[in-house]
């Protein structure tokens, strides 16, 4: 095929415009004035890859509060809660053993407090994703059956985990989740994942609401 001058330097304009648009836009995520995973050092600034201090957590937990709350059917919760950066040690005390030194992310309920625990040193995305999961196990224990079957219970914390990555174009995160195929996580998202594309967001709620 032949193409024009004219035509060449169209198509070469429309291909350098839609580049430099996709390294702003990742520019954005990264370096923006507003990025709260932004740190200054010795005049310059620099992007935050992990989060190691309540400081930097906070701002993460309480936009994907927001995501949910705006974004994915009104999910919130009544009960106060508490975030705990912990290490991996302490995590692993807390765990059950089946999935010690597996965890990154741990919930429990006491004395009507949701206590929500997170290694530290998480890349901001799978702090995010780890943040959303067990925030849902939150809304879960205000809101679903006891003791809710565990393929439910955790493909429901995950699902709600996809959702906010997505939210943030958190892509890459997103679909390790997506392709996650073991028979608890894995199995339990592809099911409410299929009940989201049957009948959407409400649907789902209504579902792990009456669902043991």
């Amino acid at each position: 095929a032949i193409v024009k001058g004219d035509d060449f330097m169209k198509k070469t304009l429309k291909i350098t415009i839609v580049f430099l648009i996709v390294i702003l836009l990742f520019q954005s995520r990264i370096y923006g004035r507003n990025n709260p995973y932004n740190i200054a050092q010795g005049g310059n600034t620099y992007y935050q890859t992990v989060i190691n201090t309540k400081e930097l957590a906070i701002p993460i937990f309480e936009k994907m509060r927001s995501y949910l709350y705006y974004n994915l059917g009104g999910i919130s919760v009544s009960y106060p809660y508490v975030l705990d950066l912990v290490t991996p040690e302490y995590l692993d005390q807390m765990a059950p053993a089946t999935y010690k030194g597996m965890e990154v992310g741990l919930y429990t309920f006491e004395k009507n407090y949701h206590h929500i625990y997170i290694i530290n040193n998480l890349a901001v995305d799978q702090f995010l994703g780890t943040a959303a999961h067990e925030y849902a196990h939150a809304w879960q224990t205000e809101n679903c059956p006891l003791n809710q079957n565990i393929v439910l219970k955790e493909g429901f914390a995950d699902w709600v985990a996809y959702k906010v990555l997505q939210m943030d174009g958190a892509i890459n995160a997103s679909q390790n989740i997506f392709y996650r195929s073991d028979p608890v996580y894995g199995k339990g998202f592809k099911i409410i994942l299929s009940i989201e594309d049957r009948g959407g967001i409400q649907a789902v709620l209504d579902y792990v609401k009456t669902t043991p």
